[in-house]
């Protein structure tokens, strides 16, 4: 309970730099239970949670000052870059990260010909490069609903965008133990990348060394939908089952314990280095690595555990802002809290349910937040796909990766084959459970919603744990209410937006429960066929698809049109084949385009309706209403008017 205490005490004394309702209501209950347990504590554990708050408090707000970045904006100057992180290169475009000066930077270069991405992809990855650089900040999100990358970015100590203009020399050294191992991970990224011939290489490259760059997005929006998306991060269960099979090669050669531990201690920070040194990882192999070096003490495993959280959080305060960490330590700190529940199943069927029951339950909060969704089919999911990762694709991905650094024609010849084998099987569930319903949508809320649903989560736990299943049940129920309510709360907003996609200007107006949107822009055509052809295409579908979760919505109830250009309206034919909106309206001059000719047929082979905005007309929705003038389309929505669009097309 002391150790609870402290870790309790050591976020409240952190937040209260950051985020200072939060931190009152963890300061709150840290007292309660300080009082509650007032004569287990004596004055000198008094003295030291004093100590602890104030030197946590005083870390986070030194922290804070020295947030922010010693380069200065530039449009041209001559730096030396170290480059140790995986290089990316789509196409023409080029992007890592890079250390400039001892900060880090997020790197973008537009590869010149063939032969220079010949020389990035296979011969240089990683070193030294002196080049000419603009240097600018990273730039802000672009609308409302989007991913505020530079607040991510931020967060994570990297505060400038560096786009190198030429290049002058490069090299593949590097300075530092940390810097040569993370050149050792790349170079190993990259063999992958060219040697590995496999459908499943992305695979290869997320679970040996936590690099989901080539993952297809597909696949990866398939694994969030259905709840699975933790086995594709190294974590807890990669890291110790790694561990089995080191201790099991270990073994076989009859080295004493303590020697055995002696190397276990040597290979868990390189490990955890070439993983790509996330939290997840740092609290898997830390929690190891506390176990080994304190055993004599028997520890506790929460108590590791928050031992571990006390030395991350005081290392770098801002890792409260981490999803990783975040559901790393509160799903561990559930499972753990939960560990006599889960010793009482009577099968290890039961075991496995509980373990996802409470994993699922528990990453609920954290899950809304961040991606405005909830998959209720994960806990069936986790079932099924965590045994089987950690059991057959880890393991057989580990030793075939291995045979593949010894011999590549070994590998291609047994281990390709059992390889295509695992995902063929995996994929074939996959799309099982995709198929199915699989989330809840919920709507971007009050963080004021997820504090009352962390708050819920925990007491059923509480519930569970106890055995209480009519409380239990009640707490799922009370659960399902929040966020219900706190999705429809969102049908009372009213605004109107303007989008920028792709450069173009699409509309987004919420009036109340009613949504609407106007034009849709389109993805930018890739003519190129040389060596500047993208491989990785951005699809603006992603974006719809983000605006939606974040409304809370599964369509727009008016999808209208007052454009005819592709460009324009490309991804309208799109939204319509999908069932993304009930109605169609469409300006009147422009209704026997060709272009919008294809779009009405989508339409009414779909039983969308499509209405006319007549000339010179108003068209009322409600209180939105939309005049199609000679010239110009103007929607007036709450007393104001906005012009759409200006000398509309008339072909």
């Amino acid at each position: 309970m002391k150790i609870f205490l402290l870790a309790l005490l050591s976020l409240g004394a952190i937040l209260l730099n950051f985020e200072k309702v939060l931190a009152s209501a963890i300061l709150l209950i840290f007292l309660f239970l300080y009082i509650f347990n007032k004569k287990e504590i004596k004055v000198k554990e008094t003295v030291l949670f004093v100590l602890v708050f104030l030197a946590f408090f005083i870390r986070s707000h030194i922290s804070i000052n020295n947030h922010m970045s010693n380069l200065q904006n530039t449009q041209e100057r001559e730096v030396i870059l170290t480059l140790t992180n995986p290089i990316i290169i789509n196409g023409d475009y080029l992007k890592t990260r890079a250390n400039l000066d001892g900060e880090d930077v997020q790197l973008a270069y537009s590869l010149n010909n063939r032969e220079e991405k010949e020389f990035f992809e296979k011969k240089f990855y990683g070193g030294q490069i002196k080049a000419l650089v603009e240097i600018k900040d990273i730039a802000e999100k672009k609308n409302f609903y989007s991913f505020d990358y530079k607040d991510y970015q931020n967060k994570h100590y990297v505060y400038k965008q560096v786009i190198i203009k030429d290049i002058k020399e490069t090299s593949s050294k590097v300075n530092g133990i940390f810097n040569n191992i993370n050149l050792l991970r790349s170079k190993a990224i990259q063999n992958i990348n060219n040697n590995l011939l496999l459908d499943k290489a992305g695979y290869v490259q997320a679970l040996i060394y936590g690099d989901k760059s080539n993952l297809e997005e597909n696949d990866k929006e398939i694994y969030a939908n259905i709840g699975i998306s933790h086995l594709l991060a190294i974590s807890g269960l990669h890291v110790a089952a790694l561990l089995s099979i080191i201790y099991f090669i270990l073994g076989k050669f009859n080295i004493e314990k303590n020697i055995k531990d002696r190397i276990i201690l040597i290979i868990l920070p390189i490990y955890a280095i070439l993983a790509g040194f996330s939290p997840s990882v740092i609290r898997a192999v830390a929690m190891i690595a506390v176990y080994i070096i304190f055993k004599k003490l028997i520890l506790a495993s929460l108590d590791a555990l928050f031992l571990v959280f006390l030395l991350m959080l005081f290392l770098n305060p801002y890792y409260v802002y981490d999803i990783g960490f975040q559901f790393s330590f509160f799903i561990s700190f559930s499972l753990l809290m939960s560990g006599e529940y889960i010793k009482k199943s009577l099968s290890k069927l039961e075991q496995a349910f509980k373990v996802s029951l409470i994993a699922g339950i528990s990453s609920l909060p954290i899950t809304v937040y961040y991606f405005n969704n909830f998959s209720f089919i994960s806990i069936l999911s986790n079932l099924i796909f965590v045994p089987y990762f950690t059991m057959i694709i880890f393991p057989i991905v580990i030793v075939s990766y291995s045979v593949f650094l010894v011999s590549v024609d070994l590998f291609n010849v047994f281990f390709k084959p059992i390889l295509n084998l695992v995902f063929y099987i995996n994929d074939k569930v996959l799309d099982i459970f995709n198929f199915l319903p699989n989330k809840w949508i919920i709507a971007k809320v009050s963080p004021y919603y997820i504090y009352l649903v962390l708050l819920v989560v925990i007491l059923t736990l509480v519930y569970l744990n106890k055995e209480d299943y009519r409380k239990f049940t009640l707490g799922i129920i009370f659960l399902s209410l929040i966020l219900f309510i706190a999705n429809y709360s969102v049908q009372y907003n009213q605004y109107l937006y303007e989008l920028k996609l792709n450069g173009k200007s699409v509309y987004y107006l919420r009036n109340k429960s009613k949504t609407i949107l106007i034009n849709t822009s389109n993805n930018y055509p890739d003519f190129k066929n040389d060596f500047r052809k993208k491989t990785k295409d951005y699809d603006i579908i992603n974006q719809y698809k983000n605006l939606m979760d974040f409304e809370g919505i599964r369509k727009f109830n008016y999808l209208i049109l007052t454009k005819v250009s592709p460009l324009e309206i490309g991804k309208a034919t799109w939204l319509l084949s999908q069932g993304k909106a009930d109605q169609v309206l469409i300006l009147e001059n422009i209704v026997k385009h060709k272009n919008i000719e294809e779009v009405i047929q989508v339409a009414n082979l779909n039983n969308i309706k499509v209405s006319i905005i007549k000339d010179n007309k108003f068209y009322e929705l409600g209180e939105v209403r939309i005049y199609n003038g000679v010239d110009r389309v103007v929607l007036k929505f709450r007393d104001k008017e906005y012009i759409i669009n200006e000398e509309k097309s008339k072909k």
